[in-house]
């Protein structure tokens, strides 16, 4: 049996490669197919959805269309706002096949542009056209370059559809920012703008009033938690004194955020009546010791109905090494327990609250879930140590209650701080009361991690790199070993 000739071995080699390298070509395609993703690197991870967003995505139950209506010439100009729009919702359509994507410009299709317009309520009001008429396609063009208020995103599910304008996308930034907060007013808006439109029925949460609660069109960390409220798609409602009877019926989650005065008899009694008709409620008190021995301000019946009491004296940290702002001992640290399903994914994560009640069963034998778990060292005055700072309870009849011992949970240098989960507490607690799953904020993004965003052109080029440059650059390599192998023999 004769050995291969040099020649003969060079051509093996060289065929093995190209093979090898078709194999390699055909494998990555199998892979791309069954796994495709997309790495971002953009500056704070501007193109990656949140977490919150995704679930959202990955349980909707019908089609979505999503509808970018802008100027790609006048937006070339400025601020570059169609390209971040089409890059972010590519993403949107890349986690599941019911989200579609279409771009309209009322440059390159003025008719069509017209003929939506004309056709929602929303966008016809922005643009100044009167019920029943089509609008003039060539002042829309027109109005598009100049930056019409009807320029923005329209989401429709079926006959409901909800409009997010540029503006509110976009949000201007702060004189003394160096950057905007655009990207992130994007994804929280189209996101809740999906809820508007697939949600089969809009939870209701009723804030009472009249007894010196929070106004949550007040402060900042207010307004905060309204905007994540509304952002997920929670109607908000005022329930006077007045109406804590009938009122209450119409409420999904009644919450009682902050209180500075008691509840007189019949208002705690129609709360605890709501509560044992299977109505949910969210309660968040502070420590009162001036009280005058009711630390519940008129709602402990309310409370002993779902076996659980609060403390008037306030939480103190005694250990000087977990103290979260030195010299104030009533500022104190707890943890997220985990056990409220929605919370699950903040278990053990810290909880900020300044003079925060204790809550606790009213016997061993009741049955209260915790939700803030406080350390050995903290103690409550007239408790002594192992009260929890937050608890939830089952009440029968569907009814589900938790309380808070302390309203500054939404304290904005608590609630806004990315060190303290207070704001995802609070959002995870109102998801368990109103039956939904877990409705996190999406959280914050160091600036320093880094991600790829690959363009259309990068792909292209890596395709002829793969595809072509290699094998072709296999081969030559094989064709100039064997010449030189060759010659070396000769």
């Amino acid at each position: 049996m004769s050995a291969w000739s040099p020649h003969a071995a060079v051509r093996a080699r060289a065929a093995l490669v190209a093979l090898l390298a078709v194999a390699l070509f055909v494998e990555v395609n199998v892979l791309s197919a069954e796994w495709s993703s997309a790495a971002d690197w953009s500056r704070g991870s501007m193109y990656t959805l949140s977490g919150r967003t995704r679930r959202v995505l990955e349980s909707l139950d019908r089609e979505v269309g999503l509808t970018v209506i802008v100027s790609e010439a006048a937006e070339a100009r400025g601020a570059g706002r169609a390209e971040v729009l089409r890059r972010l919702l590519e993403r949107y359509a890349a986690v599941t096949r019911r989200v579609g994507v279409r771009t309209l410009d009322p440059d390159r299709d003025p008719v069509e542009v017209a003929m939506l317009v004309g056709s929602q309520d929303a966008l016809r009001v922005r643009a100044g056209v009167e019920g029943g008429r089509l609008p003039d396609a060539e002042r829309l063009e027109s109005e598009g370059r100049a930056g019409g208020s009807w320029l923005g995103v329209l989401v429709q599910a079926g006959e409901r559809a909800a409009f997010r304008p540029l503006d509110e996308l976009f949000p201007a930034p702060a004189a003394d920012r160096r950057s905007s907060s655009a990207p992130l007013a994007v994804e929280s808006g189209i996101t809740s703008a999906i809820l508007d439109v697939t949600a089969p029925d809009r939870a209701v949460i009723c804030f009472t009033d009249g007894h010196g609660e929070w106004d949550l069109a007040g402060p900042e960390g207010e307004a905060l938690l309204r905007g994540y409220l509304e952002g997920d798609a929670y109607e908000l409602r005022t329930l006077d004194a007045a109406s804590l009877g009938e009122g209450l019926e119409r409420c999904t989650v009644t919450a009682i955020v902050g209180p500075s005065r008691g509840f007189l008899p019949r208002e705690a009694s129609a709360l605890r009546s709501r509560l044992e008709r299977g109505g949910r409620l969210l309660v968040m008190l502070d420590a009162h010791p001036d009280a005058g021995g009711d630390a519940a301000l008129g709602l402990g019946p309310l409370l002993a109905r779902a076996g659980m009491e609060v403390s008037a004296g306030a939480a103190k940290e005694t250990d000087p090494a977990r103290l979260y702002q030195p010299g104030s001992p009533n500022l104190v640290v707890g943890s997220v327990s985990g056990s409220l399903e929605s919370a699950r994914e903040l278990a053990g994560q810290p909880i900020a609250v300044l003079l925060s009640a204790g809550v606790r069963g009213l016997s061993t034998s009741a049955a209260i879930t915790p939700v803030i778990e406080s350390a050995e060292s903290i103690t409550i005055d007239g408790w002594g140590s192992g009260a929890l700072l937050g608890a939830a309870a089952d009440a029968g009849e569907g009814g589900r209650i938790v309380v808070f011992g302390a309203s500054s949970i939404l304290f904005p240098p608590f609630a806004a701080r990315p060190q303290t989960a207070n704001l995802a507490l609070v959002l995870s607690t109102i998801a368990w009361l109103s039956g939904r799953s877990s409705a996190l904020p999406p959280p914050p993004v160091a600036a320093e991690r880094v991600r790829l965003f690959l363009q259309a052109g990068t792909l292209r080029w890596l395709w002829w790199w793969l595809v072509v440059g290699m094998p072709v650059g296999a081969g030559l390599g094989g064709f100039i070993v064997g010449r030189v192998r060759r010659r070396a023999s000769r």
